[in-house]
C-alpha cells in the first residue's frame, strides 16, 4: 500500500472512531467504500455510470451553391430568429463543393439543431434532427427557398458547460457541488485549412473557505499542434500566498511543473497535453483580487448563500460578512491550431476543468468523474477508484447551482426524492441511481434550495 492510501485510512478513522489502523497492510478499502456509500446522498447508486450530462455528434453539413464561393456555416442549439442570440455548437467557412464536417458536443436530451448559412447578408436556418449521432444536410439554391431568413444581426455565443465541485477529496463533502462552480464557453470554427478553438472560462462561484486553484486541461490537444495562444481578461490572477506559493517565490511556479520563461504563461503542458492554469487562488480571483488591511484574502463564500442564511447584523450594528454576491470573472483563451492538424475532434469531451487543493499535507486535484484518475499539474498524486463524483459538468446556460449547503439530490429512502433538483421523473437522485433517466435533472430546480 502506498502512504496515500495510507492518508485515506487516517481520514477514515477520523470519520469513525470504530476504525483501527496500525500500518498501511490494515487498509480496508470495503470500510472506505461503506463510509462513502453512507454519506453520498443517493442509495444504490448506479455502478455503471460515468456521470455525464452529453453526448457527441458528427455534422456533415454540404453546401452546393454558388461555384469558388465560400459560406459560412453554423449548427445553432437553439433558433436564433427568437431573440436574435445564438449558441453556437461548431461552425465554419465552407466553399461550395465541399462540407462543413467537424464534432461537438451537446445535452444528451437534445433532438433537434437549427443549420445557418449565410448567403449577402441574409442568414439562413434549417431545423435538423440527430439521427444515429450525426446531424446532415445539404444546402442548395433550391432549399435556401423553403428555409427561415433574416437579416437581423445574431449574437452568437459559444456552448456553454458548469463545472461544480466537491472542495474536500477524497473525504465526503456535504454534496452541495458549489465549493467552486467553474464555467466554460466554447466555440469551435472549422475552416479548411486551419481550425479556431475559443474558450470562456470563468468563475462563477466559490462556497469554501479553502485555499483552491483551478485549470483547464485539454485532452489530446499536443503542443505540436498548436499554432498560438491568446489570451486575456480577469480571470488569470496570481496571488502571492495562493496555490503553489510554497514550492518557490517565483510565480512562474503557480501550478510547479514546468516553468515559463518569465511572467505570467497560460499555456502549460504535461505529458504534452495542453493545460491552462485559471489562477492559483479562487477567492482571490472572484472578489477582483480584493485583500483586506493586513495584505490577506479573506476567504468567505461567494454566491452561494441566500439572503435568508446570511447573519443578521448584531445588537450593536455590526455586520458579520461571511459571504458576498459577485459578477462572475472570465478570460478568453483562443487556441489557433496548425494547418493540415483539422480540429482533433475536440469537444466537451476532452476539456477537463478542475481544481487543487490541498487535504491532510497532500495536494489533490479534483476532476470530473471521466478524468478523475488522470492527474495534470501534480502527476504524483494518488485516487481511489469508487462510483462516486467530487465534480460533475452539465449544460450551463441557465443552471443554477444549489445553495449553501443544500444536497444537490437526494434518495435514500424508495420514493423520497429531496434536495435542490428533486422533482420526479427530473431528479438528480433518479439519474444517479439509473444513468438512462431523468437525464434532464439540470432545468428543473427546487428555487429555494438554489442560488439565484
Amino acid at each position: 500500500m502506498t502512504k496515500n492510501k495510507f492518508m485515506v485510512v487516517l481520514m477514515a478513522t477520523a470519520l469513525m472512531a470504530t476504525t483501527a489502523c496500525r500500518t498501511t497492510e490494515n487498509y480496508d478499502p470495503e470500510n472506505y467504500e461503506g463510509i462513502m456509500s453512507e454519506a453520498f446522498p443517493v442509495n444504490n447508486v448506479d455502478k455503471s455510470h460515468n456521470w455525464v450530462t452529453f453526448s457527441e455528434c458528427t455534422a456533415n453539413i454540404e453546401v452546393n451553391m454558388e461555384n469558388g464561393k465560400s459560406y459560412m456555416v453554423k449548427v445553432y442549439e437553439n433558433d436564433p430568429t427568437a431573440n436574435n442570440t445564438g449558441t453556437v455548437m461548431v461552425q465554419g467557412m465552407v466553399e461550395s463543393g465541399s462540407a462543413l464536417k467537424a464534432n461537438f458536443s451537446y445535452p444528451q436530451t437534445a433532438t433537434t439543431f437549427y443549420v445557418a448559412i449565410v448567403d449577402n447578408g441574409t442568414t439562413y436556418l434549417q431545423s435538423v434532427t440527430v439521427k444515429n449521432g450525426m446531424v446532415s444536410a445539404n444546402i442548395t439554391p433550391a432549399s435556401l427557398q423553403s428555409m427561415k431568413s433574416t437579416t437581423a444581426t445574431i449574437a452568437d455565443e459559444g456552448f456553454d458547460m458548469a463545472y461544480c465541485f466537491e472542495d474536500c477529496f477524497p473525504e465526503p463533502g456535504d454534496f452541495d457541488y458549489n465549493d467552486a462552480v467553474l464555467g466554460v464557453k466554447m466555440k469551435k470554427t472549422v475552416n479548411a485549412k486551419q481550425t479556431k478553438i475559443e474558450l470562456e472560462p470563468s468563475i462563477r462561484a466559490v462556497g469554501s473557505n479553502k485555499l483552491m486553484a483551478a485549470a483547464l486541461h485539454i485532452a489530446g490537444l499536443k503542443e505540436d499542434d498548436i499554432e498560438s495562444v491568446e489570451w486575456n481578461g480577469a480571470l488569470f490572477t496570481y496571488y502571492a500566498y495562493g496555490m503553489g506559493n510554497f514550492y518557490d517565490e517565483d510565480k512562474n511556479l503557480m501550478f510547479p511543473q514546468k516553468q515559463p520563461e518569465k511572467g505570467y504563461e497560460v499555456t502549460r503542458y504535461q505529458n504534452d497535453d495542453i493545460y491552462i492554469p485559471l489562477t492559483n487562488d479562487l477567492h482571490y480571483a472572484i472578489s477582483g483580487e480584493k485583500t483586506n488591511n493586513f495584505g490577506m484574502v479573506d476567504r468567505i463564500n461567494y454566491n452561494t448563500m441566500l439572503e435568508s442564511q446570511k447573519p443578521e447584523p448584531t445588537e450593536g450594528g455590526e455586520v458579520i460578512v461571511i459571504a458576498d454576491d459577485v459578477p462572475a470573472v472570465t478570460g478568453n483563451v483562443v487556441i489557433t491550431l496548425k494547418e493540415g492538424v483539422g480540429d482533433k475532434n475536440i469537444t466537451f469531451k476532452d476539456l477537463d476543468m478542475f481544481i487543487i487543493e490541498e487535504y491532510n499535507g497532500i495536494i489533490w486535484e479534483i476532476h470530473t468523474y471521466i478524468y478523475k484518475k488522470k492527474l495534470v499539474a501534480f502527476p504524483d498524486g494518488y485516487y481511489e477508484d469508487n462510483i462516486y463524483p467530487w465534480a460533475l459538468a452539465v449544460p450551463g446556460k441557465g443552471f443554477r447551482w444549489p445553495a449553501e449547503g443544500m444536497e444537490i439530490g437526494t434518495y435514500k429512502t424508495s420514493s423520497v426524492l429531496g434536495g435542490a433538483y428533486q422533482d420526479i421523473n427530473h431528479s438528480f437522485g433518479q439519474w444517479a441511481s439509473d444513468r438512462t433517466i431523468a437525464r434532464d435533472w439540470y432545468k428543473y430546480p427546487t428555487m429555494i434550495m438554489v442560488y439565484n
